[in-house]
């Protein structure tokens, strides 16, 4: 089997970019060949870097993160990296608004 170019690990710094990376990452075994999902979650663990592997065994303790799936511990990294955001607060976050210090309650709640 002959390897592709290397993936690279997560860049933990940009929490918002696990999709962004998960994705070519399957890109990345179909097109290597690889499609035990023992092997899948051997390679991701060995590019994912360390401050990826952490969080992955973290939550997948008491386990080993052997005994996960990869498409398990992609999902478990999907929720930690890009949480799904509470509908509740979103809407408070739309409707929200400060009144300024000399900012009269006409105008502040006036569009």
């Amino acid at each position: 089997m002959t390897s592709l170019e290397h993936l690279g690990e997560f860049d933990v710094t940009e929490p918002a970019s696990w999709n962004a990376y998960s994705q070519p990452l399957k890109v990345y075994l179909k097109a290597n060949g690889i499609s035990d999902a023992g092997k899948q979650r051997a390679v991701f663990f060995s590019i994912c870097g360390a401050n990826t592997f952490q969080p992955a065994a973290l939550f997948i303790t008491p386990l080993s993160p052997n005994k996960k799936s990869f498409d398990e511990v992609v999902y478990i990294l999907k929720n930690h990296f890009s949480p799904k955001l509470s509908e509740v607060y979103q809407q408070f976050q739309f409707h929200h608004r400060n009144q300024e210090l000399n900012e009269s309650i006409t105008t502040c709640l006036t569009p």
